[in-house]
């Protein structure tokens, strides 16, 4: 049996912790191979102990990973830690793990002070892991030797998310005010600069002028991150204008603070998942709404390709710039995603270019099956 300290946040919907809740939730079925204690490393924001940012977990699964027992004193075989900045665990172990991910590329200023160098993750037997390939690569630029960073991607319920049945996505429509005939886009990520936010609006104006039925639905990120959904048009509409009435009118925002359930309803009561970021670390909304039977537009060239393919997705050209180039001092690179080719596979959504039929459905059940939060628990655990 080996004794694994798991140092991470929970109790919120932060990513992260969303990522460490999973993952530990999994883990916990492992034991009693697996001896698990958990130490809650200081939220990063004083804005994340306000009430609204729970994970919207079931209730037996919040008790599960919150009464992980709290670290004794000894030494343990693996100390796993994820959190931000990153840092290395201080905690005497065998062989810390520490996860790092990435989207814009990383900074001295990513680290705590006394971890900026990145030979402080790879002594002995210590390990990194992170995400997807893109934040791998994006790793490497900044210093880590190739040999000690791992791909673990992050993985999906199908407890919690999976297609709706014709009876609760009619009665979620009905209650969203959206009628049957509606084309509805939905983006439920953070509305920060990497998620291309503006770029999502823009298209959608442009669309809306032709396709009077279609719809967008955000999801307003101001709990965790402070920035509304309506502070994000507001700017979109200093820059570019003010929206067009009918564009306006067929925007809908959805609360921040949702529970599983509700996201699913969301996913699955959406036509397409909307996702023109620039970089990601993972984008794990997107698989979740494949999962709810709902296909994606993603970026290519991204942390997406890992998992999006033709029977899933349709893909937004992109073009590489290295960051340097946009007067960046971070090491690495980001993606700039064609406007006019995000505009076209929105038009190509809508005329059923990636509806939902029986190609998607196998290839939506792969994707569940090889990315599951306990096939990633059991990757992890391979590395203890």
């Amino acid at each position: 049996m080996k004794k694994v300290l798991i140092e991470g946040w929970r109790g919120i919907c932060q990513s992260l912790a969303m990522v460490n809740q999973y993952q530990v939730h999994e883990l916990l079925k492992l034991q009693p191979s697996l001896s698990l204690c958990h130490r809650d490393l200081p939220y990063f924001s004083r804005r994340w102990t306000e009430p609204g940012n729970e994970p919207g977990f079931p209730p037996a699964m919040t008790n599960s990973i919150m009464d992980i027992p709290a670290p004794a004193a000894g030494v343990y075989d693996t100390v796993y830690r994820i959190g931000y900045p990153f840092a290395k665990s201080r905690v005497q172990a065998k062989k810390v793990i520490t996860f790092i991910v990435t989207e814009l590329g990383l900074s001295p200023s990513s680290f705590a002070p006394e971890d900026t160098a990145a030979g402080s993750f790879c002594h002995g037997d210590d390990l990194v892991v992170t995400p997807s390939n893109w934040s791998r690569r994006q790793l490497l630029a900044y210093g880590f030797p190739s040999e000690k960073v791992r791909v673990i991607p992050h993985g999906v319920s199908s407890d919690f998310f999976y297609p709706l049945s014709k009876y609760e996505r009619d009665a979620f429509r009905r209650d969203m005010d959206i009628s049957d005939d509606h084309f509805v886009f939905l983006n439920l990520g953070a509305l920060t600069l990497n998620k291309g936010a503006h770029l999502l609006i823009d298209a959608f104006c442009q669309l809306r002028q032709h396709y009077h039925h279609a719809r967008l639905v955000l999801k307003d990120s101001s709990g965790l991150y402070g920035t509304t959904a309506l502070e994000v048009i507001e700017d979109h509409a200093k820059l570019n204008g003010p929206l067009p009435a009918e564009a306006a009118n067929s925007i809908f925002i959805v609360p921040s603070s949702l529970s599983l359930s509700e996201m699913r309803l969301l996913y699955g009561g959406s036509d397409a998942y909307v996702a023109p970021y620039i970089a990601e670390g993972f984008n794990l909304p997107v698989i979740e709404a494949i999962a709810c039977g709902t296909p994606a537009i993603v970026t290519d060239g991204g942390s997406t390709d890992d998992f999006c393919d033709a029977t899933n997705s349709l893909k937004i050209k992109s073009d590489l710039v290295a960051n340097r180039d946009r007067d960046s001092s971070i090491p690495g690179y980001h993606l700039d995603p064609h406007l006019g080719s995000l505009l076209e596979q929105m038009e190509r959504a809508i005329s059923g270019a990636i509806a939902p039929g029986e190609s998607f459905e196998r290839g939506r059940r792969q994707l569940v099956e090889r990315f599951s939060w306990a096939v990633a628990a059991r990757q992890l655990a391979a590395l203890f």
